[in-house]
């Protein structure tokens, strides 16, 4: 081979290995470039989705807000109150302790460990009750035929005592309300004691005091506690959390 030949083919080879670099790096940056654009347009659609969340979760809660409100300030739950926190403090016969001690023992605790593969300590939250609290539990949630989850299919217990004449005429329009728009209960509490005077499904904090009872620290207890300081027309919230009644 001469040398000019050699020359040739040796800057051939040169300008070949050129063009394969130079064709890799431009593949690369190519790939960069692609990779960074997609990767803008993931972040802007995440934000774009973060945004509208958050958005609904605003109108949601405006809602809930507004629809609250409503509910507080009708007449209907107005007189209610009234009717329920008077009759409340009419406390009669001694209730069936027995009966009540089997509730918490057979009822609520066998369901309570079978849902949540632990045991809770029925014998301190029955310890834990006040005189209100046993004598309205042993009425409405132990002597109530209806199974624990459904003790709002209860309306009137026919005694005629000045609760359950208020029971019976505001329990209907409650349990509609909260079937209408899923609200899990709907509570009525005595602002001076912390008593549950009315609840819809009479679950273990119903007749409970949330100042002193087995429920004051609990998520409930501190809305009740912060509703207290409200001005009139304000509406405060929870975050969720684990609570033993439900």
């Amino acid at each position: 081979m001469s040398i000019k030949l050699k020359l040739i083919v040796s800057v051939s080879a040169l300008v070949s290995v050129a063009l394969i670099i130079l064709s890799i790096s431009v593949g690369i940056i190519t790939q960069k470039d692609v990779a960074s654009t997609l990767t803008m347009q993931i972040q802007h659609r995440l934000v774009g989705l973060r945004d509208a969340k958050k958005e609904q979760l605003t109108a949601y809660f405006d809602f809930i807000n507004a629809q609250l409100l409503t509910l507080a300030q009708s007449e209907a739950t107005r007189d209610a109150a009234v009717r329920f926190t008077s009759a409340f403090k009419q406390i009669g016969e001694t209730p069936n302790e027995r009966a009540l001690e089997r509730y918490y023992r057979e009822e609520f605790g066998q369901i309570f460990e079978r849902r949540n593969g632990t045991s809770t300590n029925t014998r301190s939250l029955l310890a834990a009750l006040d005189a209100p609290a046993r004598y309205w539990q042993d009425k409405y949630i132990a002597q109530n035929k209806h199974p624990l989850g459904s003790k709002n299919a209860l309306s009137s217990l026919h005694d005629g005592s000045e609760y359950d004449n208020a029971h019976r005429l505001h329990h209907a329009f409650f349990n509609a309300f909260l079937a209408q728009f899923g609200y899990y209960d709907i509570f009525i509490v005595d602002a001076q004691s912390g008593h549950v005077v009315y609840s819809v499904f009479k679950e273990l904090d119903y007749a409970t005091s949330l100042l002193r009872g087995p429920y004051a620290q609990s998520g409930l207890g501190s809305v009740f506690r912060a509703a207290r300081t409200l001005p009139e027309g304000e509406v405060t919230f929870a975050d969720f959390e684990p609570y033993s009644p439900s």
